[in-house]
């Protein structure tokens, strides 16, 4: 406690006196809550019970009177003693329900009072046993039915509603004595709260109060030798406070002259990175028609391919022309053949076979000269798609090349973008260097006049440590100072 400050002792005590407070209105309105459930249990419960109980009870005692009377009755009253006995019988019902329905206060309550309304319903039929009898004329026999089963039955409705009676008595019984020890209880706990409460409020206002008072004796003699210390302090301070004017001065031309040559730096930075990024766009251009060029070359070796396959079909069609002038040839020679043999008569048929002969002859060295110029086509086509190949790996090289140089130019690029915004930061920090120079400048100078201002204070000061010393006690202080000292 002795490090707390003044407000958090005095809101230390009082909120240790508020805790014990709300504690002790806690617990009188926790016992208060109790007796309150044990009166309303006793006021809404177990007295309403005991009456409709005694209510039962009476109706019940009213009902075998009317019975006593009915059995010496002449046989045309019995309808008005049966109506009598009937409507006495509807309010014990209407009784019993409301019981069940609201009044049963435990297990044990509830038990009770089924065993009397089982009890009940069996007298019920009992006596309506014996309403038979008497309408049937069999008196005798309905005087030994009424002493040997009638009033045993009624005498079980009695005790059994008295049980019922009895556990309700028990339960208020055992209501008040429990409602008696809480507000014993609660006398006790309350008085010997209360007297807790008010011996923790001395001891608190007694230790807030000793606290405080020794506390402020203490920053009295404190603040004493510190209105003096503050004093030489100011006079210090000044005389720093005008070399710092100085120095302060100086520093601000250097970071002046430091921040022209950074910004001579940063302008060249830029042109490096303004070069960098065109050196950039144009990199990405070559890599743009390397690629371009790949996917050509893609496109010549197909149709290459393509020119190499119909030549090749171009072959195996020369090829049979050149099949069929052979044939021709044989058949023409076959034919002259024949005609030899008919003489004049195939005359004219031989002048056909041998243009026919020399026709199929022209075909055959056309045909071979096709082929000729076809396999050399082959040849050529074959050595332009290896040269096509050659030349798509040269660019699928020339792309890798050119897409590694514009991960250089992009690399040089990025790295003179972010020279650049450092050079432009540190810009930035001489420029804020150069303000907070020129700030502390003024600052020692306004410094200076505020350490002669405080000199002044300090005086001031002194005087009012005077007059603390004088409220605490003067000769109080000095001893406790030199206690503190010792």
């Amino acid at each position: 406690m002795n490090k707390w400050t003044i407000g958090r002792r005095i809101i230390t005590g009082f909120a240790l006196v508020l805790i014990i407070t709300a504690i002790l209105g806690g617990f009188a309105l926790r016992q208060i809550f109790i007796l309150h459930g044990e009166i309303t249990c006793f006021a809404k419960n177990i007295l309403p019970s005991v009456v409709v109980l005694s209510e039962i009870n009476t109706l019940a005692y009213a009902n075998f009177n009317t019975l006593l009377k009915m059995s010496a009755a002449e046989p045309e009253q019995y309808l008005e003693f049966e109506k009598k006995i009937a409507l006495k019988k509807a309010r014990i019902d209407e009784l019993f329900n409301q019981y069940v329905k609201s009044l049963v206060a435990d297990a044990e309550d509830e038990r009770r009072i089924s065993d009397a309304k089982r009890s009940f319903v069996a007298m019920v039929e009992n006596r309506s046993h014996w309403f038979e009898l008497l309408h049937e004329n069999k008196i005798e026999e309905s005087r030994g039915y009424f002493a040997g089963v009638l009033v045993p039955s009624f005498d079980q409705v009695l005790t059994s509603i008295q049980n019922a009676v009895d556990y309700n008595i028990q339960l208020g019984q055992l209501a008040g004595k429990t409602g008696e020890d809480s507000a014993r209880k609660s006398r006790v706990l309350i008085g010997v709260l209360m007297a807790s409460a008010l011996i923790v409020s001395i001891f608190l206002a007694w230790q807030v109060t000793r606290t405080t008072n020794r506390t402020l004796r203490y920053l009295a003699l404190n603040l004493d030798r510190g209105s003096l210390q503050t004093a030489s302090a100011a006079r210090q301070v000044a005389i720093s406070s005008n070399s710092l004017s100085s120095g302060a001065s100086e520093q601000a031309s250097s970071v002046e002259e430091t921040s022209t040559a950074l910004e001579e730096m940063s302008s060249m930075i830029r042109a490096t990175a303004e070069n960098a990024r065109k050196a950039n766009t144009l990199a990405t251009e070559a890599r743009e028609c390397a690629d371009a060029g790949s996917k050509m070359k893609e496109e010549v070796a197909a149709a290459m391919d393509a020119m190499e396959s119909s030549s090749n079909e171009v072959a195996k069609i020369v090829k049979n022309i050149d099949e069929i002038a052979f044939q021709t040839n044989i058949l023409a020679l076959n034919a002259a053949v024949e005609a030899a043999r008919a003489g004049e008569a195939g005359a004219g048929f031989s002048v056909v076979a041998d243009e026919v002969r020399s026709l199929a002859q022209r075909s055959a060295a056309s045909a071979r000269e096709t082929a000729e110029k076809i396999e050399a086509a082959i040849s050529s086509s074959k050595n332009g798609s290896e040269c096509s190949a050659r030349v798509g790996d040269a660019l699928i090289q020339i792309a890798e090349k050119v897409k590694a140089v514009d991960l250089l130019v992009a690399d040089i690029a990025k790295a003179a973008s972010e020279q650049s915004q450092g050079i432009e930061q540190i810009n930035s920090a001489m420029a804020q260097m150069d303000k907070v120079t020129q700030n502390t400048a003024s600052s020692a100078e306004e410094g200076a006049s505020s350490a002669e201002e405080l000199e002044a204070q300090a005086e001031t000061l002194k005087d009012l440590v005077s007059e603390l010393r004088t409220l605490v006690g003067s000769s109080s202080a000095e001893k406790f100072h030199q206690r503190t000292i010792s």
